[in-house]
């Protein structure tokens, strides 16, 4: 829902039922978001149902992940009932770039295959500037949070936001660009940015490239915004939490984002049956809901749908 003079709210209908009214309208436009909560909370259908509803609004969509390949993918969204539009499915490599289809994809789906391709990519041209004299001690692991920032800035490019002015790239742009660099038109920029096309990014989900780095999560997920923010790309990252705390884990990861949306389920033993429950934590820029919700999971039109109540 856009209203005049205010920022545009990037919404989840048809896909989830009323969340779209408690959180105001929407997510507001160029925001980073955090689902979080313990695994089998709907995390990641929150994630893909997010991510179709802005296909369906001629959105762009890049979505990363690191618990899923395409065909398991398809057979989730299959067995939902939800249909994806045109869909760069195969490995995700340069040829993308290079190509004559560069920027004519509607989403770009990037999975564990693609970063482990493109740490052997760049570890190769890290190699390359060594033997020609360089000083680089470089080495690219698949979960390098450099590494998906580029990733992601070039999956971009695949549906349209990022316009490349270089053919080549080189590795000071892998550890050195940023959107904005190309949203002014700065001369130092080796890419332009769309501003006519709105993307929708999901990275589900952040703790692998924070595993193992809790005390520097936080500057991790900074660095991310401060090298891939723009008005009108808006960011999705899943997050699991701590058994002990039963927050994000990492630290500050919760002050960094504009939203974050608490997801988790809890057995009814009286019942016998698991209940799944939703929290809007904070939200910018919103009027949103302040009460625990009840989440559901419902069948209708032969699909199935999310419903907050």
């Amino acid at each position: 829902m856009e209203v005049p003079g205010m920022v545009a709210r990037l919404g989840f209908k048809p896909y989830v039922a009323n969340l779209d009214d408690l959180l105001g309208g929407g997510i507001p436009e160029g925001s980073w978001v955090s689902l979080y909560g313990p695994p089998g909370g709907f995390k990641t259908l929150h994630a893909l149902a997010w991510c179709l509803a802005g296909l369906a609004n001629r959105d762009r969509c890049v979505y990363v992940s690191t618990e899923m390949d395409y065909a398991q993918l398809k057979r989730q969204l299959d067995s939902l009932g939800w249909k994806l539009g045109n869909v760069y499915e195969k490995q995700f490599t340069n040829k993308i770039v290079e190509d004559k289809e560069y920027g004519s994809y509607e989403m770009v789906w990037v999975d564990l295959d693609s970063l482990r391709f493109w740490a052997f990519k760049l570890n190769r041209l890290v190699s390359e500037e060594k033997g020609s004299g360089g000083r680089r001690k470089l080495y690219f692991w698949y979960n390098d949070p450099t590494l998906l920032t580029h990733l992601v800035m070039t999956a971009l490019g695949a549906v349209g936001v990022l316009e490349r002015t270089v053919s080549e790239v080189s590795l000071d742009e892998v550890l050195y660009a940023r959107v904005k660099d190309g949203l002014y038109g700065e001369g130092r920029s080796k890419f332009k940015v769309n501003k006519d096309v709105r993307a929708r990014v999901v990275i589900d989900s952040m703790s692998m490239f924070i595993l193992g780095r809790y005390a520097t999560a936080g500057k991790i997920l900074t660095d991310m915004k401060v090298r891939l923010a723009a008005p009108n790309i808006t960011y999705m990252v899943t997050s699991h939490v701590s058994k002990m705390t039963e927050e994000e884990l990492g630290a500050n990861i919760g002050h960094i984002v504009d939203g974050r949306i608490r997801l988790w389920q809890e057995l009814d033993e009286k019942a016998g049956e698991a209940r799944h429950h939703g929290w809007i934590v904070k939200m910018r820029e919103t009027d949103h809901s302040r009460r625990l919700h009840s989440v559901t999971l419902e069948k209708r039109d032969q699909a199935m749908r999310i419903v907050w109540s």
